[in-house]
């Protein structure tokens, strides 16, 4: 998934010991990474311009595992 996404901070990995640094991907809810569970150390960044959005936009969701503002 980081392949696809714009990393902000991180991403570092090493493939051997199956290690990955934390990191923070911007995103849009179209891409890849908001629609699969990720197990990892992996934050999406989604922004927007108010509050107002931000409820509107998820209460056309379905709920999410998590969600920070």
């Amino acid at each position: 998934m980081l392949e696809k996404s714009k990393v902000v901070f991180g991403g570092k990995k090493n493939a051997e010991r199956l290690k990955i640094e934390p990191t923070l991907v911007e995103a849009t809810f179209d891409d890849e990474i908001m629609k699969e569970e990720i197990f990892g150390p992996i934050l999406p960044i989604v922004t927007f311009d108010t509050v107002d959005e931000v409820i509107e936009k998820m209460q056309g969701l379905p709920k999410p595992l998590a969600f920070y503002v």
